[in-house]
């Protein structure tokens, strides 16, 4: 005869029948689908089969065993362009896998370069990256099989880029004083000025140098823009 199936549930007040709904579908059916067992840890499941309606057999029953998902933690870097002006940058993604997974042992990542973590990044320890680039990684428990996704986005700060122009006086008499200035240069945060034996710097703010001349001998200024990237 054609068989009947009744799944039941107990959460730790004995048996009831399950009703379609909520969460659960197919309560009268060889398959129980759940949706979400968020709270159900440990929940006991059994089902009640029957034929023609009569004879009812029940199942062993068996608890649902929930595993968490891998804690994970999202991971923002700040790096430098390797030329300057390219606005690009090699970066070494197995270097943050310790970081997203807070260190946690039996955990795998595996990093890809889209959100539906379907596209591998090719070289993760040699990975290129312009600003605002954001890496995607599975997290895998290799006990439980559960995953989760983190990601890590970068910003590439720029090298001071671009050709310098000193303007200010040529030729100064003998202790004379007078005021260059450098212009030109994109993203420095700081100006280091040098003078060569002859010359002498009174005073220098930032792209505004007074310098003084000690002798009747030539002498060159040179100024390196600089910032946290290098010079």
């Amino acid at each position: 005869s054609t068989l009947g199936y009744q799944w039941q549930a107990d959460t730790g007040t004995g048996y009831a029948n399950i009703i379609n709904g909520g969460v659960y579908s197919g309560a009268t059916t060889n398959q129980l689908q759940i949706t979400n067992t968020m709270g159900l840890n440990n929940v006991r499941y059994q089902c009640v089969v029957t034929s023609g309606g009569a004879c009812p057999v029940t199942s062993s029953a068996v608890p649902l065993n929930i595993n968490p998902r891998p804690t994970v933690a999202n991971q923002t870097q700040a790096v430098c362009e390797g030329v300057a002006g390219s606005g690009i940058a090699t970066v070494n993604l197995t270097t943050l896998n310790t970081a997203i997974t807070s260190g946690v042992v039996g955990l795998t990542v595996t990093w890809f370069t889209n959100a539906a973590l379907t596209t591998p990044v090719p070289s993760p320890a040699n990975a290129t990256a312009t600003n605002n680039t954001t890496f995607y990684a599975r997290v895998n428990n290799t006990s439980t099989g559960c995953n989760n996704s983190a990601t890590a986005t970068f910003t590439v700060n720029s090298k001071p880029t671009g050709v310098g122009t000193v303007t200010g006086p040529v030729s100064l008499c003998t202790d004379a004083e007078a005021t260059y200035t450098i212009s030109g240069i994109s993203n420095a945060l700081q100006y280091k000025w040098q003078v060569t034996p002859g010359l002498e710097i009174v005073s220098q703010t930032g792209t505004t140098a007074s310098i003084r001349a000690l002798s009747g001998t030539s002498g060159t200024i040179n100024i390196t823009p600089e910032n946290s990237c290098g010079a």
